[in-house]
């Protein structure tokens, strides 16, 4: 079996992208096989990790290297004890050894997995795989992809490969932070709603939710007790976790609807919108069905580690 390198953000816990691929690797060491975080980052990016991981207030700073793949990258270097947050290296209860040495000749030994906002082929890897965490080109505007290459949805995506290959059994990896999504400490009376705008396929109307509460950029824990008072959730990004956070905090949660886009499109699984409400006429139906969301996180959660093996079957059967 070939090593596996991962093309990644420094951790972030409130961006899935870093989370999912973060957890890929460590679940792939925990498995047994050899993988590694070439983790990289812009230079706004660089600068807030660099303060983050040297403030005096974190127990361990860690060396910054400045191996480039170019000039508008950064590899981040080292390892330590800091505190949970934004743009760190490494969650310290993840297995995610660093890698930061050139893939010499393109390093047949080696597979090297691009999320699918990564342009083109910064580490000149001869064995690539995209995992398409989003729809290709919706956060860049374009799409620069080889030949030759193994992808992987992590939904439902519509894409064509060109060239390259689109693997039979999509790699879905969940990491739900349920230390703070729970109904511990809910209030007793909740009032009031929340909402999130993330990746929003929907603009929100402005005078709709003016007195509405914006968890966009909170950490776990201050979107949790809002949460966990609110009466109402509402999700202009139609495929953020956040909208299953709010109903494991016992909140009616809605989803609000992508023109054109029917609820079976949106999410062909019934199963899987059990406790979501995908425009507000699908209310009563969350609510009936909510009860249900914490049986599917938890089956969720158990197979993910049945997806990563599964990737790596198609791994081994494609690249050898």
């Amino acid at each position: 079996m070939k090593k596996i390198l991962i093309y990644t953000p420094p951790y972030d816990e409130n961006l899935g992208g870093p989370i999912v691929l973060h957890k890929l690797c460590s679940t792939l060491n925990d498995l047994g096989y050899e993988s590694y975080l070439w983790a990289y980052a812009n230079f706004d990016t660089f600068y807030e990790a660099a303060y983050l991981w040297c403030n005096p207030d974190v127990a361990e700073a860690v060396s910054l290297g400045e191996f480039a793949t170019g000039k508008e990258h950064w590899i981040i270097h080292g390892r330590g004890e800091g505190r949970p947050g934004q743009h760190e290296i490494h969650w310290e209860s993840l297995n995610t050894p660093l890698f930061s040495k050139p893939l010499e000749g393109g390093a047949d030994d080696f597979v090297v997995v691009y999320p699918e906002t990564v342009d083109g082929n910064p580490l000149k890897a001869k064995n690539i795989v995209r995992w398409l965490l989003h729809q290709p080109g919706w956060h860049t505007g374009k799409v620069n992809y080889g030949s030759g290459e193994l992808y992987f949805n992590y939904g439902h995506m519509v894409f064509d490969p060109k060239g390259s290959t689109i693997a039979e059994r999509a790699l879905r990896i969940v990491d739900y932070p349920l230390r703070y999504y729970n109904q511990d400490g809910i209030a007793s009376e909740r009032d009031g709603t929340a909402y999130v705008v993330r990746k929003k396929s929907v603009e929100p109307d402005p005078d709709e939710i003016k007195d509405y509460v914006c968890i966009d950029g909170l950490s776990h824990k201050e979107t949790s007790e809002i949460l966990k008072r609110v009466r109402t959730f509402i999700s202009y990004d139609p495929y953020t976790a956040y909208s299953r956070f709010a109903v494991l905090c016992g909140c009616t949660s809605i989803v609000m609807p992508v023109d054109g886009i029917a609820e079976e499109k949106w999410e062909p699984d019934e199963r899987r919108r059990a406790g979501l409400a995908y425009g507000y006429s699908n209310v009563e139906k969350a609510l009936q069905t909510a009860w249900m969301v914490p049986l599917i996180v938890q089956e969720e959660t158990d197979r993910s580690v049945q997806s990563v093996k599964d990737f790596v079957e198609e791994l081994d059967k494609f690249f050898g």
